[in-house]
C-alpha cells in the first residue's frame, strides 16, 4: 500500500521491514514499526510484546494503525501461559478483519515469535515443531527463549493430546540456564532424580531440589 503523505526513500536509506512469517502476519525488532514499514506492506494492527517498549508507531499513522501491548519480559523467570490466549486472540481478530498485522518485541526473536506460534497452535492444525520450522524458513534468527518454548509445548499438549517438541530436551536446556556452571550430563542427572510424575510441569520445584543438593 502506498499512502502520499508517507516519506519516500532511496533503496540505501529504507527503514526496515519486517518479515512475512505466516500470511498477513509480520515479525520484526522495535526499528521495522516505521511509517514506510507500515504503508508500504499496509499494516492495520500493530502488537507491541515487549514489556519496556513504549508505543513506537508513528503519529501520523496513529489515525490508521490499532496497537495493542503485551507486557512480557523476555527472560527464563517468565512465563508466557498468562499471554498465549490474548496474542492468539489479537492475532486472530486482526486476520479476520483483512487487517495485516506488525508483531513486534526488541529483536524479533524471541517475544514475538512466541505470540505467532500462539497464534497457530490455537487456531490453526500446525504443530509447535512445524510452525516454528515454518516461522524460522522466513526469519532465520526466530528463536524463542527456552521457558517459552517449554510453556508453548506444555499449551501444544492440553490443545493436541501431546507435544511435537521433546520437552525433556527442553527442560533440561531451561534448567541449565539456571545453573549454567553445571553441565549438561549433571544437570540430566539431577533432572532423573528428580523428575516427579505428579509435578512434571513444575520445573521450579526441580531446580529447588538442586538448590539443596549443591548448596
Amino acid at each position: 500500500m502506498s499512502i502520499k503523505n508517507s516519506p519516500t526513500f532511496t533503496a540505501k536509506e529504507r527503514p526496515p521491514l519486517p518479515d512475512e512469517v505466516y500470511p498477513g502476519i509480520y515479525v520484526g525488532p522495535k526499528s521495522t514499526v516505521n511509517q514506510y514499514a507500515i504503508d508500504h506492506i499496509g499494516i492495520k494492527i500493530v502488537i507491541n510484546c515487549a514489556k519496556k517498549i513504549p508505543n513506537l508507531v508513528p503519529e501520523f499513522a496513529k489515525s490508521y494503525v490499532d496497537y495493542y501491548h503485551l507486557e512480557i519480559v523476555d527472560s527464563i523467570d517468565q512465563s508466557l501461559k498468562g499471554f498465549i490466549n490474548i496474542g492468539a486472540k489479537l492475532i486472530k481478530e486482526g486476520l479476520d478483519q483483512n487487517g495485516r498485522i506488525l508483531v513486534h518485541c526488541e529483536a524479533g526473536k524471541s517475544r514475538s515469535v512466541s505470540m505467532v506460534l500462539s497464534y497457530l497452535l490455537e487456531y490453526t492444525n500446525t504443530s509447535l515443531a512445524d510452525a516454528l520450522a515454518e516461522i524460522q524458513q522466513n526469519r532465520p534468527c526466530a528463536s524463542p527463549n527456552i521457558r517459552f518454548l517449554r510453556d508453548l509445548g506444555e499449551y501444544e499438549i492440553i490443545k493436541k493430546g501431546n507435544s511435537s517438541l521433546d520437552l525433556r530436551n527442553v527442560s533440561i536446556v531451561y534448567l541449565n540456564g539456571y545453573f549454567p556452571t553445571l553441565t549438561k550430563e549433571t544437570i540430566e542427572d539431577y533432572y532423573n532424580r528428580f523428575y516427579d510424575l505428579q509435578h512434571e510441569n513444575d520445573l521450579n520445584l526441580i531446580a529447588e531440589k538442586i538448590c539443596q543438593e549443591i548448596y
